[in-house]
């Protein structure tokens, strides 16, 4: 097989792969998927691994980052050194607050996002609307802090009107309605595996869940997200036993 027809093998299964992945571009065409592949690649970011979604719109397709791509970017650039996200309340009231640490800054960089300015009217702001700001004070957060690693990257989803839409008046015939996709949180009863867990083998549950997922706390895990960290730490958990002698 020569290398051109190699490479149009390759495209066409990538094609496949983000058609079954997000299914709600079912009426958009081939051409106009094939571009947000490329505009996609072009950027450095695989929508097979949910790096960045793809929203119709229009007969097109939009891109949507997610941030964890941001905390990605900001750590292979070598320089984070630490951050955390903590809630308040203040006189203009309920408040996400990012603190970001630079290896290269002598002070954290700290950035307050208000919930009465960020949020958005749509199924998943009124249902998560503190895990929504949370995203969208990392996103403007990192994008701040290390604006040469994130120029380029499109914005977070939380962030976007319409469910992650900023489109142009359109006839309404023309408007392709996106599915919400809505997000189960982790249960109380994972959230306890999870501790229980790490106290028995004496894993660090948070580094885990920082690396794996960049969240700090259980409570903002989603239910597939738990599934998986707990999967993880019992698989470590058998890899030690299995390596105690008899």
């Amino acid at each position: 097989m020569t290398k051109e027809l190699q490479k149009a093998e390759d495209f066409k299964t990538k094609l496949e792969q983000v058609r079954l992945l997000f299914p709600t571009l079912a009426k958009v065409k081939d051409e106009e998927v094939i571009k947000a592949i490329s505009v996609a690649k072009h950027l450095g970011l695989d929508p097979t691994k949910k790096e960045v979604h793809f929203i119709p719109y229009s007969g097109s397709v939009q891109l949507i980052v997610s941030y964890t791509e941001y905390i990605k970017r900001a750590e292979r650039s070598k320089k984070l050194n630490g951050w955390r996200v903590d809630f308040g309340k203040d006189e203009l009231g309920e408040y996400a607050q990012i603190e970001i640490h630079r290896k290269d800054w002598d002070t954290p960089f700290i950035w307050k996002v208000y919930m009465e300015e960020a949020k958005l009217d749509s199924p998943t702001w009124k249902k998560m609307p503190r895990f929504m700001l949370r995203k969208v004070a990392i996103a403007q957060g990192f994008r701040l802090a290390f604006p040469e690693e994130t120029a380029e990257l499109p914005y977070e989803e939380a962030e976007m009107p319409t469910n992650g839409f900023n489109p142009q008046p359109q006839p309404q015939s023309e408007i392709i309605e996106p599915e919400v996709e809505t997000v189960e949180m982790a249960t109380q009863r994972q959230k306890t595996a999870i501790h229980t867990i790490a106290k028995q083998k004496g894993l660090d549950h948070k580094a885990i869940m920082l690396e794996k997922f960049g969240v700090e706390s259980t409570n903002d895990l989603t239910k597939e997200q738990a599934k998986q960290l707990i999967d993880e730490m019992q698989k470590i958990e058998e890899e030690e036993t299995e390596s105690v002698p008899f």
